[in-house]
């Protein structure tokens, strides 16, 4: 007779209480043994665990399931003991997605016993009804007939009801199986894509291979040059990629807010999907591109040397880092040499269309606010206006006054806030082509912090627009120092006449002022410099010059001589 399962309540340190269960096993050398563990929250949880270990230890360490099981907990038990062992990646997660959707929610609260074969034959007549289509009630049905195979090859179920079902004929109702109707890109929207993403971005050629041959995204991301036959102008499409999830607990996804970490996955080549292994045409200009795109990588890695990343397929057709005989060279590579992905190219898009989501919410916003405070106006003026006309023409333009001074104080510093954003956007530009080269990545940092402490203070100005009421623009009176302001122009500016292929041309050591220090408004000084550098650039040439040079024409208060310095 199989001993009791005791539970004691014992003190932690760490959580006040937990309960450990205790069970009596064999005598060893005729000594009296115990099987124990603790740590549980609940006395309920101490002693379920503490069955279900006795129940293993008495048979032997095989976990023996209950005949009240429940469907659901069966097909759990199914997929983690036959499906896992024996089935693709693909088609194992197909499977998931059939019990998540359709079989769980209608059968999953039976016992597993109760289940009979008029219950499984409605179930895949509602299929049926709902206007599911023939193939996925096929599929359905065959994982019934395996789940059940299962049961009875364990001893769970003495036959099994799915033998012998069959699949609903007859005409379907007109419920669509999809919940969202096929979109079609039209030619607009693919040349608007190639704008936003056009050669010399990772998304390019994934996107061109895709428009020009209509590939699996898996196929395409599978390519490598070995696919590619310039001189016959073919791709030959063999296989696929696909990527494998390792197990995580509950816990480990919550922690990281479900994304995959390093190390939760690798990818694969497997045949092609329904095997389809094909040849297909290149068009000349698809070839053309390749062949650039070729041309490209092989300069990258000569440039990048040991710091360019290879890939290597071991015997198992996993993509690895571990150098070994077997190469692989992918079409879709960053400039390093990394793997760009589907999923980086899906992020990629989100990212883009969220960046449009705000673009396109703010300009709403901005125009519904004008349009409510035009229209809280004008009830404002129709109420007073029998009364004080006189006074309501006068106010009318005042505000017409303060909208003529706020719309060319706006129309300013859109035209001042370009410059130091474009400063930073071509810094980022330079550091994100050379990532390995720290001392220029803090240089640039250094720079953009100057540009961005300087649309900082732009911003700051612009949130002081009660000040124009009056068309005045009220300015600060602090001391400036004339050499650090210099610097900080130059350094705003010098991106910009880089990018127009202006030379800026300035002496930093004799353009030093010998009396640096003023009053006024920093921000509208530098503002008024950084005015006449864009004007100069902008309405210069290719291979232009823009010379700065300081000269001291005066001091008040000290003897004073015209000097070049």
């Amino acid at each position: 007779m199989a001993n009791t399962v005791t539970v004691r309540k014992r003190k932690s340190q760490k959580h006040g209480f937990t309960y450990e269960y205790r069970f009596e096993i064999a005598s060893v050398a005729g000594k009296r043994r115990w099987i124990s563990k603790g740590g549980f929250t609940t006395e309920k949880d101490a002693v379920r665990a503490g069955v279900r270990a006795q129940n293993e230890y008495e048979n032997g360490g095989r976990i023996i399931i209950p005949s009240e099981l429940s469907f659901s907990d069966f097909l759990d038990y199914w997929i983690e003991n036959d499906c896992k062992l024996t089935l693709k990646e693909t088609t194992l997660l197909n499977y998931h997605k059939k019990l998540k959707k359709h079989i769980k929610p209608a059968l999953g609260i039976y016992r597993l016993r109760t289940i009979d074969k008029d219950c499984l034959q409605g179930f895949l007549q509602k299929l049926h009804d709902n206007g599911y289509s023939r193939n996925t009630i096929l599929t359905i049905k065959g994982i019934l007939t395996k789940c059940f195979s299962f049961a009875v090859d364990r001893r769970l179920l003495f036959s099994s009801p799915a033998v012998g079902l069959k699949v609903p004929k007859g005409e379907m109702t007109a419920i669509p199986t999809r919940s969202n109707p096929r979109t079609y890109l039209s030619i607009s929207d693919i040349e608007k894509i190639f704008t936003r993403f056009p050669e010399g971005t990772s998304s390019y050629i994934p996107l061109v291979v895709g428009y020009h041959c209509g590939m699996r995204l898996s196929e395409t991301f599978a390519l490598t040059w070995e696919n590619i036959d310039f001189e016959h102008r073919t791709i030959r499409i063999e296989r696929q990629i696909q990527w494998h999830q390792n197990d995580r607990s509950k816990e480990e996804k919550e922690r990281h807010n479900g994304k995959s970490q390093p190390g939760a996955g690798y990818w694969y080549f497997s045949s092609p999907k329904y095997n389809s292994v094909r040849t297909i045409d290149m068009d000349e200009t698809l070839a053309v591109t390749l062949e650039r795109e070729y041309a490209r990588q092989l300069r990258a890695e000569e440039y990048f040397g040991e710091r360019y990343i290879r890939y290597y397929e071991n015997a198992n057709h996993v993509i690895v880092k571990t150098p070994n005989e077997n190469r692989i060279m992918f079409v879709c590579v960053r400039e390093n040499g990394e793997y760009y992905n589907s999923r980086n190219m899906q992020y990629t898009f989100v990212a883009y269309m969220f960046a449009v989501l705000v673009l396109n919410m703010m300009r709403w916003k901005t125009v519904q606010g004008y349009e409510r405070e035009q229209y809280e106006m004008q009830q404002q003026y129709a109420k007073t206006l029998q009364e004080k006309n006189e006074q309501l023409q006068e106010a009318v333009r005042r505000e017409e006054k303060a909208n003529a001074a706020k719309t060319d104080f706006l129309s300013r510093m859109t035209h001042d806030i370009r410059t130091p954003l474009n400063g930073i956007i071509g810094l980022l530009r330079i550091d994100e082509s050379h990532k390995e080269d720290t001392d220029m990545i803090n240089t640039n940092r250094k720079k953009m912090s100057i540009a961005a402490n300087h649309l900082l203070s732009l911003i700051n100005d612009i949130l002081q627009m009660s000040k124009l009421e009056d068309g005045q623009i009220e300015l600060s009176r602090e001391i400036v120092d004339l050499n650090k302001l210099a610097k900080d122009i130059i350094t705003i500016v010098e991106q910009r006449a880089s990018d127009s292929g202006v030379n800026l041309k300035y002496d930093k050591v004799a353009g030093k002022v010998m009396y640096p220090y003023v009053y006024g408004s920093p921000l509208h000084l530098r503002q008024l410099f950084l005015n006449i550098y864009a004007n100069c650039i902008k309405y210069n040439k290719a291979g232009g010059m823009v010379s700065t040079y300081f000269k001291c024409i005066g001091c008040y208060g000290w003897i004073t001589r015209k000097s070049d310095y």
